[in-house]
């Protein structure tokens, strides 16, 4: 067997450095790759996270915007309510000035009760 040289040993010691090198390459290419596939899986929990609380938000304002839309409506419709009832206590009297007729009057009040007879059943 021969004795090594130095220009082997440093041979040696080259190429084993290559090899190390290698392997810290592929190491780090792992590392990139984790790294990503991590960074993927954080935005998707955080996508997630952010569209639930968005749908919470637009399901809250949704649910204020019917309440309200709900009272306009009923506000709304007691104050033609009024009007039609007022209209129909001058007719009664004989006190009516305005060009609106009895059967128009009466055909107001229906259409009113019917709405408020829909609105209760839908609730």
């Amino acid at each position: 067997m021969t004795k090594p040289t130095p220009g082997t040993d440093l041979l040696t010691l080259i190429a084993q450095a290559r090899e190390a090198t290698s392997d810290l390459r592929a190491a780090m290419k792992d590392l990139k790759a984790a790294r990503q596939e991590a960074e993927t899986a954080i935005a998707a929990l955080l996508e997630d996270a952010v569209v639930d609380r968005l749908d919470a938000a637009v399901r809250r304002e949704t649910a204020v915007m019917g309440e309200q839309f709900q009272q306009a409506t009923r506000a709304a419709t007691a104050r033609v309510a009024e009007a039609c009832d007022e209209l129909y206590q001058n007719y009664l009297r004989g006190e009516s000035r305005s060009s609106v007729s009895m059967p128009e009057v009466m055909a107001a009040r229906q259409l009113l009760r019917t709405w408020e007879e829909q609105r209760t059943q839908r609730t």
